[in-house]
């Protein structure tokens, strides 16, 4: 045993990535993406709807393995998100926002915070 010999194990890069976006409300309005953020991963929040975002993503990716954290904080008493589609290939997703099951649009003191795991390339499926 003493003259064993132990290599490192080698193993290719897995390529998962985890991406955060932020955007705030604007009540019936577009919601509004901060500046000078580095690596933002949203690039627009249209407003569609009551309550309901069309989101761009700033890149596509492969496949999304998760969606790791979604928060909706600010001062609008029970406002609650969900993702209702979302496709990082297209670059697309969609965001309801509501109080009581009932659609409502973000106020301006709402911030929606999202945090993807993506892959980023072919490998590791």
């Amino acid at each position: 045993m003493a003259n064993e010999k132990y290599y490192p194990v080698q193993t290719r890069k897995s390529d998962l990535v985890m991406r955060h976006g932020i955007f705030s409300g604007n009540g019936a309005g577009n919601g509004v993406i901060p500046a000078g953020l580095w690596e933002q991963l949203i690039v627009s929040a249209t407003h569609t709807a009551t309550g309901t975002y069309a989101i761009v993503l700033d890149k596509s990716y492969p496949q999304l393995k998760h969606v790791v954290a979604f928060l909706v904080n600010g001062t609008t008493a029970s406002l609650e998100a969900f993702v209702t589609a979302i496709d990082v290939t297209a670059k697309t997703a969609t965001i309801v926002t509501s109080v009581g099951g009932v659609a409502t649009d973000m106020g301006t003191n709402d911030t929606l915070y999202l945090k993807l795991s993506v892959r980023n390339s072919g490998r590791n499926k």
